[in-house]
């Protein structure tokens, strides 16, 4: 099975972190890397895909799945480097639990970090699809996102087509953190982050969140759960509570932290 990493860049050190530990822990699996970038990105197993004009990281995931050859496509970000194993865990997870849906997506898990949901409602931060399923919920990064909500959009569709998300604990990525990791956040994500929100509550707020109030914080509606809590949320594998009473569940669990920095846009 062949597999297609999504991976936009505008800083060339942390693109060559994150290209790097994907080879030393994926080397022995068919794949391809597709870079969309402003600057050259070569080595094996890399397809270099130009932008000349930076458009955000949702246009730049779709514009790489549009060049994608592998079976899955899964998006990466250049600030995060596969862990041991991570993929032999999410091919066997994903082989497993896809059989009986038409439409199927898994997501990662970022060691130490959270889980999404939207409305109460799970959705992956680092998808791992088929092609087919790409196809059949109206595309992968909806190019109407600059850089925020693309997975959230992504994760809703997969819903509403009668699809599953389910996440994958044992398949870990870890942000990077060190003097490379200092790079400038990018304009088209600091602009864009009220715009992208408000975009995504037209569409799914009248689908989703009739019943939530008012949506005028992010974390009105979008709940991350921390590490410390699955076992206390994850039914399946997966989060579908799309009750209000799920926000007042999670932010009573919050109360429990000594800070909450996590729930910070």
């Amino acid at each position: 099975m062949k597999l297609s990493i999504t991976l936009p860049s505008l800083f060339p050190d942390l693109l060559s972190r994150a290209i790097a530990s994907i080879h030393e822990h994926t080397a022995h699996l068919d794949h391809e890397i597709l870079v969309v970038s402003p600057f050259e990105a070569s080595g094996p197993n890399v397809r270099w895909i130009p932008e000349d004009q930076p458009r955000g990281n949702c246009h730049a995931h779709n514009e790489a799945a549009r060049h994608a050859t592998g079976d899955l496509v899964l998006a990466m970000c250049d600030d995060h480097a596969p862990m041991a194993r991570w993929a032999d865990e999410f091919l066997a997870f994903f082989t497993e639990r896809e059989k009986g849906h038409e439409i199927y997506v898994c997501g990662l898990n970022i060691h130490c970090g959270p889980v999404g949901t939207a409305f109460g409602i799970y959705y992956p931060y680092f998808p791992v699809l088929r092609r087919r399923s790409i196809e059949r919920i109206g595309g992968y990064y909806r190019p109407q996102f600059a850089a925020h909500f693309g997975d959230v959009d992504l994760g809703m569709r997969i819903w509403r087509s009668g699809g599953r998300c389910e996440y994958c604990y044992d398949a870990r990525i870890a942000p990077i953190r060190d003097e490379t990791s200092n790079a400038p956040e990018s304009p088209h994500k600091s602009q864009a982050k009220y715009r992208d929100m408000e975009t995504f509550l037209r569409e799914w707020r009248p689908i989703y969140g009739e019943d939530w109030g008012p949506c005028e914080n992010i974390r009105d509606f979008n709940l991350d759960i921390p590490g410390r809590f699955f076992k206390d949320f994850l039914v399946d594998h997966t989060i579908y509570d799309n009750r209000p009473a799920f926000r007042d569940k999670v932010m009573a669990f919050y109360k429990t932290l000594p800070n909450d920095s996590i729930m910070r846009w």
